[in-house]
């Protein structure tokens, strides 16, 4: 490599993409000064091409059939080196303005438009192979690109040389900079990101961070801005933030989101308050383009509904007064705002004031674009705007094929922006079509596009089933590709298509394995469903996904899908190890931190699950099941104020509790002080479990024995009177059961309440009576007889029943209480003195083996329930 002692002015080649011709020409850019400059200024790229071939640059043509990539690549690095060794510096900076040329062809070509008639690049012989060899090449970790990209042939000899090459290159400054928005635009050609590129553009995207300090702050935050882009596009969501703060940092901009009084519907007759986005940029970073006038700038087309004005209309209009880089940061900001926030409607009128002050204030092409396109994917989803953003996509789209404004005001700030290529366009309106039920007009789009997955679900909406499989046969008759083979197979269910496409692809397409693996789980699954796990299936699932994942490791639904088939035969470590990499990926997913902390709970990892679930929280905050998993997990490793916290969760959420077992671990952690999983005492957390359950009757308990564990908490604390309170409300709550009385677990659980209320009354010195008239006489005598003698004990305590008990212990027990019964006479008088001394008379209500029903003084039978005799003479009757 050539190495060159004069560095790059960074403001002049941040001009070549900004636009500024005028102010480029009056600079010392020490940039290529053959005759294809002018052609370069004037965003005639493919001329210039051709012209700095005619002054000698790659004489010698590469013909491109049964050659390897490989073998094309070391032809053009070694005329490219020769040249450069032949002309020094000048030779150097020719090449690399040739790369950077046939970049610029392929991206106006199918990002800004319009489209012209391109003709081969000099390096290689034109053949009618020469489209299918560049896109196979273009292909990256087994994702195919875009079928049908316009000048393909332009973006890999770009690729060749200021990526593959790149070490040529290494006294041009600038060239790390060309060599990442080659691989992002690359990487925006194919379906799915690509680890291949995307380690490729975090390398040069760090080359370039370490040179921001030799670059004014103009161009600083703009190369921020695109570092920014790229993360967002893979979905680091954090690192994107800190790129954009950087930006946001050095262009000195301020933004505040505020209110303003206005009307937002034509009926409005008061103004109300109205989010405002308010900005104050510096002239700092104002790079002062030659802007395009208003009338070359995309159309906005106006919002015609009976009830909305097309835009809220504010009581004292906000003055926008910002640069085109300053509103490029502004559309910076309304994306971040998008990816830290939750998706809902709260979200979507939040970013809205973004995109109306860059609206309010046209500069450049693509900064316009991109705020329509913003404001299109946030109308979508409501009804009375879903039509206008139609509309807009329709007119974007047809903007691509119009001659104004010229090529270089359209590549104002492009870089800097996340625009998608005309194709993810047309494709975005066409699924558009299908969203408003019109797939008719969708169909002319996805047929021109050969977008074939959209195509198939359009001709099923239309019914046309037979009409799909047959122009998918078309195409594999003129030109089988493993696409169409895999497309073939998902029409079929044919599961021979899709190992045609892998042989044909030569272990390489992603695709076909990707698309076995979805089938084979869907058969899983379907075997699953009739009660049997088919695990061959299964295991057949995970080995198509592995082999998928090893071409390409950043496809993120298929991580979570071989996750979801290791999870169905038991296998956690692969479980574990493919929900890891998908929330590596996809950090927001609440349902993968879940399950990677179900992997982990089975392989024995406690603390890591319980991390990950807090992960899940942080990503659904509002979902009262993952707030429920974490109190499961949280009270095995000892986090018993995250259990406390996730109660009241779930009681704002859910509005229902009763989880008694976790709740009765919690209470005696804090009465015996125990040691959390810090180290800190229990009895640190009495006052929040004491606020907790002081908000049980708010809720609705679902387990009596919820009220018993919150009784056993007050207990301890001396409040006797309320933790009586919490037992009745327990007894009561078991007694109302649906068929208490016929299930012997049941009937127990009825007992220890009552027994609650015993010891509970015990303390506030009553005489109890227990009714149990409603048991039969088969549960009683299956009780044990010890379950009825701690009553007994407990105080003076008569259990009564009116069915006759056979069980020996049990009849004796009864006699000893039956008014009725001559051999008990003396203590049934006594009894009466009793209840006569307390000011009460109380009907026989007993019955054994020889007395007649229970009655009451009137001759009813007396209902079933509990009676409390206070040594004050105050009689107190729950009945339930």
């Amino acid at each position: 490599c050539y190495e060159t002692t004069t560095m790059d002015l960074w403001s002049p080649l941040l001009h070549v993409f900004a636009g500024g011709e005028e102010v480029l020409r009056e600079l010392p850019v020490p940039f290529y000064q053959g005759a294809s400059r002018e052609l370069f200024f004037q965003g005639k790229y493919a001329e210039a091409l051709q012209a700095a071939h005619r002054e000698g640059l790659f004489p010698e043509r590469v013909v491109v059939e049964n050659t390897s990539i490989d073998h094309v690549k070391d032809l053009l690095h070694a005329q490219a080196a020769k040249y450069i060794a032949d002309h020094g510096e000048a030779g150097c900076r020719a090449v690399f303005h040739y790369g950077v040329c046939s970049f610029l062809v392929a991206y106006t070509e199918g990002w800004l438009g319009p489209v012209n008639e391109v003709s081969t690049p000099a390096p290689f012989v034109h053949s009618e192979h020469i489209t299918r060899f560049s896109l196979n090449a273009l292909a990256s970790d087994g994702e195919a690109a875009f079928e049908r990209m316009v000048a393909p042939v332009h973006l890999l000899l770009a690729q060749l040389l200021l990526v593959e090459g790149h070490f040529l290159f290494g006294g041009i400054e600038t060239s790390s900079l060309w060599a990442t928005r080659v691989c992002f635009a690359q990487q925006q050609m194919l379906e799915r990101p690509s680890a291949t590129l995307h380690d490729r553009i975090v390398t040069f995207d760090d080359q370039v961070s370490t040179k921001l300090e030799s670059m004014d702050r103009a161009s600083r935050t703009c190369v921020l801005l695109e570092i920014a882009v790229h993360f967002n596009f893979y979905r680091e969501v954090s690192s994107s933030k800190d790129a954009i703060d950087k930006a946001r940092a050095v262009s000195g901009l301020h933004v505040e989101m505020s209110g303003a009084l206005g009307k937002r519907t034509k009926f409005q007759q008061e103004q109300v308050a109205q989010l405002v986005l308010r900005a104050s940029g510096t002239e700092a970073t104002a790079v002062c383009p030659p802007f395009p006038a208003p009338s070359h700038l995309p159309a906005n087309i106006p919002l015609e509904d009976d009830t909305l004005l097309p835009a809220v209309q504010y009581d004292s209009a906000p003055a926008w007064t910002l640069s085109a880089l300053d509103q490029t940061l502004v559309l910076a900001l309304c994306i971040d705002v998008r990816n830290t926030n939750p998706k809902h409607g709260l979200t979507a009128e939040e970013m809205m004031p973004y995109v109306a002050c860059v609206l309010g204030q046209g500069h450049a092409w693509a900064i316009t674009t991109m705020a329509l396109l913003t404001r299109c994917r946030l109308e979508a989803e409501r009804s009375r705007t879903s039509v206008r953003a139609m509309l807009q996509l329709q007119s974007l789209a047809d903007d691509y094929t119009r001659t104004d404004p010229p090529v270089t005001q359209r590549l104002t700030f492009a870089f800097a922006l996340a625009l998608p290529p005309a194709w993810r366009r047309l494709r975005e309106l066409g699924r558009r079509y299908m969203a408003l039920g019109v797939p008719r007009d969708a169909l002319p789009i996805f047929e021109r596009l050969e977008l074939w997955n959209d195509l198939i679900e359009c001709h099923q909406a239309l019914q046309q089933d037979g009409r799909a499989e047959e122009l998918v046969r078309q195409r594999l008759a003129v030109e089988p590709t493993p696409l169409l083979w895999c497309v073939l197979g998902d029409l079929t269910r044919n599961e021979e298509h899709y190992l045609t496409a892998w042989s044909l692809s030569k272990s390489r397409s992603a695709r076909a394995m990707r698309s076995l693996g979805y089938k084979l789980l869907r058969e899983g699954e379907r075997g699953t469903e009739h009660g049997r796990v088919p695990t061959e299936t299964y295991r057949r699932c995970i080995d198509a996904f592995e082999k998928c994942l090893t071409l390409n490791g950043l496809q993120s639904d298929v991580w979570f899908s071989l996750g979801c088939a290791a999870m169905r035969i038991d296998d956690h470590a692969i479980a574990s190890r493919a929900f890891r990499r998908r929330v590596d990926l996809e950090p927001e997913d609440f349902e993968s931190w879940s399950n990677l902390a179900n992997a982990l709970l089975r392989l024995g990892h406690k603390p890591r699950a319980f991390l990950a679930l807090k992960e899940a929280i942080r990503a659904e905050y509002e979902n009262w099941k993952v707030w429920e998993n974490l109190c499961a997990v949280a009270i095995d490793v000892g986090a018993f104020n995250d259990v406390i916290f996730s109660f009241n969760r779930i009681f704002d959420l859910k509005k229902s509790f009763g989880d008694h077992e976790i709740l009765n671990l919690v209470v005696r952690a804090v009465n015996e002080n125990l040691l959390d999983f810090d180290n800190q005492p229990c009895s640190n957390f009495a006052p929040a479990l004491r606020a907790l359950i002081d908000r049980l009757p708010s809720v609705t308990v679902t387990d009596y024995r919820v009220w018993l564990a919150a009784a056993h908490f007050l207990s301890a604390t001396g409040d006797a009177k309320r933790a009586q309170d919490f037992r009745r409300n327990a007894y009561r709550d078991a007694r109302a059961a649906s068929g208490w009385e016929k299930a012997q677990s049941s009937l127990l659980g009825v007992l220890k309440c009552a027994e609650e209320v015993v010891k509970g009354m015990k303390q506030l010195s009553c005489l109890v009576l227990i009714f149990f008239n409603s048991i039969p006489c088969f549960w009683l005598n299956r009780l044990n007889l010890c379950d009825l003698e701690r009553f007994s004990s407990a105080c003076h305590i008569f259990i009564c029943t009116s069915h006759q008990v056979t069980t020996p212990p049990i009849h004796s027990l009864l006699r000893l209480h039956c008014p009725r019964h001559r051999q008990r006479q003396g203590q049934c008088q006594a009894h009466a003195a009793l209840t006569a001394r307390r000011g009460l008379c109380l009907a026989p209500c007993l019955r054994c083996h020889r007395c007649g029903p229970a009655r009451d003084p009137r001759g009813t039978r007396r209902p079933a329930g509990v009676i409390v005799l206070s040594p004050a003479g105050l009689c107190v009757s729950v009945c339930v």
